[in-house]
């Protein structure tokens, strides 16, 4: 049996070598198949399944947060390359310097206004992504505080998350 933490899958089989990773430590033997707290190997499949569950699913919430961050970041870019949508200074040819330094001041002033507003509504949506992550990950972190209780594994499986068979099912 190879992986990745090949220790571990040899821990997992008996009358396999168990390798210490800390430092030279003869292989052992074990003579009776490992029990996850009296559960059987049944028990420890289920909680490796709703603790992988749960790592898949914070990691999608990730994900989508993540591209919800780069949505209001393009939105911000596209903006400024754009002048947050606020018309150039406009002046008559002939017009004073006080003229262009009044109209330099308005443009400005609209401008910033643009800009604080853009900011208003990326920073409420930016919010809402943040709070969309922390609710997932507090249903996440519940769902692996209660462990592999029997609801959560059918809550799992009904949203097609893991096998039936994790429930000791072949369907």
């Amino acid at each position: 049996m190879s992986g990745l933490f090949s220790h571990y899958d040899a821990a997992l089989e008996v009358d396999q070598l168990v390798l210490g990773t800390t430092g030279p430590m003869p292989g052992m033997r074990w003579d009776a198949p490992l029990r996850a707290r009296d559960g059987g190997i049944s028990a420890l499949v289920a909680a490796a399944a709703v603790a992988a569950t749960s790592v898949r699913a914070v990691g999608r919430a990730i994900d989508v947060y993540n591209g919800r961050v780069d949505s209001l970041n393009a939105q911000w870019r596209s903006a400024k390359a754009t002048g947050f949508g606020v018309a150039p200074v406009e002046c008559a040819a002939d017009a004073s310097e006080d003229d262009i330094r009044r109209a330099s001041v308005r443009h400005a002033d609209r401008l910033l206004d643009a800009k604080l507003e853009l900011l208003s509504r990326l920073e409420q949506e930016h919010s809402r992504a943040r709070y969309d992550l922390d609710a997932a990950i507090a249903v996440d972190a519940e769902r692996l505080t209660k462990g592999p209780t029997p609801e959560v594994l059918w809550e799992l499986v009904a949203a097609g998350e893991v096998p039936s068979a994790v429930l000791g099912r072949r369907d």
